[in-house]
């Protein structure tokens, strides 16, 4: 199955806010997750105000568990 993450739901997992759990078992369990590269950036932004190096960490977090980067954007 696929999974679309979005920002809050990475920024949830990351900072063990409510939902994590549920998270951390899409990305454990599942064959493929997804986010898109704004949502990323998104994320990458979060943590980065927050105090940069957390934000290289999350970074590393996503790529350990295999996500896959989506940045097609399609206008009609």
């Amino acid at each position: 199955m696929n999974i679309i993450l979005d920002a809050c739901a990475v920024i949830a997992y990351e900072r063990g806010e409510a939902g994590a759990e549920i998270v951390e078992r899409f990305l454990v369990e599942e064959d493929r997750c997804w986010i898109h590269a704004i949502n990323l950036c998104e994320v990458y932004y979060d943590f980065l105000r927050a105090g940069g190096q957390a934000a290289a960490q999350v970074l590393a977090d996503l790529r350990s568990f295999e996500v896959q980067i989506y940045d097609q954007v399609e206008a009609d």
